[in-house]
């Protein structure tokens, strides 16, 4: 072969990878190439001052949110608004529960 015919090769190779490669990363979603930001800040305070709510369940919680403290404020507030009249103990279980339910099939 001459050095024409290696070269020509060789780009036609790299076209063929390239083109395979863009095919075959097209069709997953764009979060699963990203990678996760790890949060600024290591430790976070507890979503609100919460009386009677023990600290296993609060911790419970955000181990299910990924420390999310909007996340269960926002799902916290959801069910008082659902369910008035429960206790504070009530409301945080329920949002675990439902977490539970909705992940793992419980």
């Amino acid at each position: 072969m001459s050095p024409s015919e290696i070269a020509s090769l060789l780009i036609v190779l790299v076209i063929l990878s390239v083109l395979l490669w863009l095919f075959f990363s097209a069709g997953k979603p764009a979060a699963r190439r990203r990678r996760r930001r790890k949060s600024s800040r290591p430790f976070q305070e507890p979503v609100r001052p919460t009386g009677n709510v023990r600290g296993s369940t609060q911790r419970r919680l955000m181990l299910l949110l990924h420390d999310d403290r909007r996340a269960a404020e926002r799902l916290l507030t959801q069910v008082r608004l659902k369910y008035p009249g429960k206790s504070e103990t009530w409301y945080w279980e329920k949002v675990i529960f439902d977490l539970e339910r909705d992940r793992y099939g419980v």
